[in-house]
């Protein structure tokens, strides 16, 4: 299960991936902000036993 700032700090494309794990619906064209709340919506509907699991977030580019 993901957290609000886990997901934070997660680039869009992982975003993303973790939605279509989930089955989110219409999650492509969704703003980083909006993709994460659709992501903690879905893993409170769904049982823990169906979560999948999480994978080590990919390192944001730092900025320049």
């Amino acid at each position: 299960m993901y957290t609000l700032n886990e997901l934070k700090d997660r680039l869009l494309s992982d975003l993303k991936e973790i939605a279509e794990q989930l089955n989110v619906g219409n999650f492509k064209r969704l703003s980083k902000q909006d993709l994460i709340y659709k992501i903690l919506d879905q893993q409170a509907m769904l049982p823990a036993d169906q979560l999948p699991g999480k994978k080590p977030a990919t390192p944001a580019p730092a900025p320049m």
